[in-house]
């Protein structure tokens, strides 16, 4: 889990900093997971997780989780293509309609088309049989 930073503790009073795991913490935000799930998951508060980040990586938690939520985006999105290319239909259809613009509306076209008349043809075809 996380550990007491010996980081500087000798130049400071109070509390020991806390080792942000990063690996985890990598991990936690490509899943997606919140400031706080992330924080208790770790042994701390939220406010911990980000004033550590912020002295450790100079950005906040809302920065560090834009930056790594991007991986597990990409493993979604390759798995969601894996699936789909399996043959799952709706995945298919979820995809076309997402990625391609593609809808399952008909789509009617207007043509500048002018009938000038008609003519009535009998059928060939001899149905009794």
């Amino acid at each position: 889990m996380t550990k007491l930073n010996p980081k500087n503790q000798s130049k400071r009073n109070g509390r020991p900093y806390k080792i942000i795991d990063y690996k985890m913490l990598d991990n936690l935000c490509a899943l997606q997971c919140t400031g706080a799930e992330i924080a208790g998951a770790m042994g701390m508060d939220y406010d911990t997780l980000n004033n550590g980040l912020r002295r450790e990586t100079g950005k906040g938690f809302t920065d560090y989780f834009s930056e790594k939520r991007s991986v597990g985006l990409i493993s979604l999105r390759r798995q969601q293509y894996k699936v789909a290319m399996q043959g799952n239909p709706s995945l298919l259809k979820w995809l076309g309609q997402n990625w391609l613009g593609q809808s399952d509306t008909a789509q009617q076209v207007q043509a500048d088309v002018k009938l000038t008349g008609f003519r009535i043809v009998e059928d060939d075809i001899d149905l009794s049989e």
